[in-house]
């Protein structure tokens, strides 16, 4: 895993000196529905969950990517997870953002990311290429931090 990092850094820095743009990319998951995992309540009464105070009784899927040495970050909602043609439509829509400019994608190795309509579609791109995160090492990419930050903040929401 040491290596697969290392090569990954040494990729990042070489795009990074040919002036690429790099992006963190990766999704979230933020769910508002009521999870009990345990209960109890005195014989003969009903068991009592505390509501939400809000109406978010739904979950929500975030693809957001991250720039961090041009303060940007882009990002799109969905009332479900995401697939390959959401994330070439999130792609499309950041090429779109900086026309002309080259861009270098930085997320992990999940379907939706490295899989074939996503490899195919990335391949007729010009200017815009991809570098895998090692698998079990999200530290490493600087969006799973805002994710965790944003969740927190949430879920303080929800009590």
């Amino acid at each position: 895993m040491v290596l697969k990092l290392a090569v990954a850094q040494q990729k990042l820095l070489e795009y990074d000196k040919l002036g690429y743009i790099i992006y963190q990319l990766d999704e979230s998951i933020f769910d508002a529905r009521q999870k009990v995992e345990t209960t109890w309540s005195p014989k003969r009464k009903n068991h009592l969950i505390p509501k939400t105070p809000f109406k978010l009784n739904k979950m929500q899927a975030v693809m957001g990517a991250i720039s961090c040495y041009h303060s940007n970050f882009k990002f799109i909602v969905k009332g479900s997870y995401f697939n390959a043609e959401d994330t070439i439509h999130f792609l499309t829509k950041l090429r779109n953002f900086h026309r002309h400019k080259r861009l270098c994608i930085f997320w992990d190795n999940a379907s939706i990311h490295v899989g074939k309509k996503v490899t195919a579609w990335l391949l007729t791109q010009r200017n815009m290429v991809s570098v895998e995160n090692p698998e079990y090492s999200p530290e490493f990419n600087g969006i799973e931090t805002l994710w965790a930050y944003a969740k927190k903040r949430f879920r303080l929401l929800l009590t």
